[in-house]
């Protein structure tokens, strides 16, 4: 029996927001059940725990029943809340493991993470291709944006879905052929877009966007934008993360 679609939900719905004064992010953590398995894909970072508990709260989970953690990769939007899972088997490649960074570049931050947190968790380190987690859950090598990132394949009974994380963060990722933002190698990035499209999956859940198929956009996401007000009340947006008919087109 393949997972039916509905066993797939974003816990935790991505984005990405650009100013002026940098850039801010929240990846998307998405709740898989096959086969008696709760396996949650990337577990976001500090800004986005008490979300992450609550939403696991409210399908009647706790970090203590997810069986299994596959990390995307470890930039630090993704993997930060980690240190809830102690109790699950975790997935990360191998190549991430050893020479993944949490920023994109080696610095002691990344060091002190993987000694303190990684090295004490129940690790499983993935070796090959289409690393078999579940009857129908495998990994996906889709090095590029890091070097050792991965994707995650689930058979549904709509097709293949893909939790691309990074390696299609957005819609855009698509048509540029890359992600805007790569810190290994841009053609291993170019042959993972590739791999990806070859697959046709009927649905994409991307790392910082919402789901997407290859006529548009399957859901909308509402983001809400408060900047702190100095009459005690916050200046609050609310604005459609897309629009219709943003997302056109087939993937080849």
């Amino acid at each position: 029996m393949v997972v039916a679609y509905e066993n797939i939900v974003r816990i935790v719905k991505g984005t990405i927001l650009r100013t002026n004064y940098g850039t801010l992010g929240a990846s998307t953590s998405t709740l898989i059940y096959d086969n008696g398995k709760n396996i949650l894909v990337d577990v976001g970072h500090y800004g986005t725990r008490l979300r992450l508990e609550e939403s696991l709260k409210n399908v009647g989970l706790s970090p203590s029943d997810i069986d299994y953690v596959i990390l995307t990769h470890i930039n630090w939007d993704h993997c930060a809340n980690i240190d809830l899972f102690e109790k699950s088997e975790v997935f990360l490649h191998k190549r991430e493991l050893e020479n993944g960074n949490l920023f994109g570049k080696e610095d002691l931050a990344t060091k002190v993470f993987k000694q303190s947190l990684l090295d004490k968790m129940k690790l499983n380190p993935i070796g090959t291709d289409m690393f078999k987690v579940t009857e129908n859950v495998y990994t996906l090598n889709t090095f590029g944006h890091t070097i050792g990132h991965v994707s995650v394949l689930v058979k549904t009974e709509k097709g293949n879905v893909i939790v691309s994380g990074d390696a299609i963060p957005y819609y855009r990722t698509i048509k540029k052929g890359y992600p805007d933002i790569i810190f290994y190698d841009k053609e291993e990035a170019k042959k993972s877009v590739t791999k990806v499209k070859e697959l046709k999956p009927a649905i994409i859940i991307p790392g910082h966007s919402p789901p997407f198929n290859e006529n548009g956009y399957v859901e909308k996401d509402e983001i809400e934008i408060r900047l702190v007000g100095d009459d005690g009340e916050d200046l609050v947006f609310k604005l459609n993360r897309v629009g219709e008919g943003v997302a056109t087109g087939p993937f080849g």
